[in-house]
């Protein structure tokens, strides 16, 4: 679909950008989602998948450099599809665990987060 035509078909109202709609993204999203959902064979696999995969991505970024948010995170492995909360749920349970410490605090860079502030954290594995 051109960007002419998804123009016409969603009309932007004010205070929202054309780039915050992009419905050939929303599709693949939507059916990788149901991809993923139909392969499990229950709600607790489908958590315990995501979850597995979330604290995975954690324990391998906390043994690199550099700071790192729940953006990146999301950006990484996806949101959870059972809820939103689960994100921060991994990053206590990482620090916690002493795998992860907060350094600071950002405004989030999804544009569905309405730049609220997060924290941003630094791996202390290897130090």
């Amino acid at each position: 679909m051109k960007d002419a035509e998804t123009s016409e078909m969603f009309p932007m109202s004010s205070g929202i950008a054309s780039r915050d709609f992009d419905l050939p993204e929303g599709l693949r999203r939507k059916w990788e989602g149901v991809r993923r959902v139909e392969s499990a064979a229950s709600e607790d696999e489908v958590k315990e998948a995501w979850r597995s995969e979330a604290r995975a991505w954690l324990v391998s970024r906390a043994t690199r450099p550099g700071v790192f948010t729940a953006d990146d995170l999301i950006s990484a492995v996806g949101l959870p599809p059972y809820s939103q909360n689960a994100v921060g749920a991994q990053f206590v349970a990482a620090s916690k665990a002493g795998i992860i410490t907060a350094v600071g605090f950002r405004s989030t860079k999804r544009t569905i987060g309405n730049a609220r502030t997060i924290r941003v954290w630094r791996g202390v594995i290897n130090e």
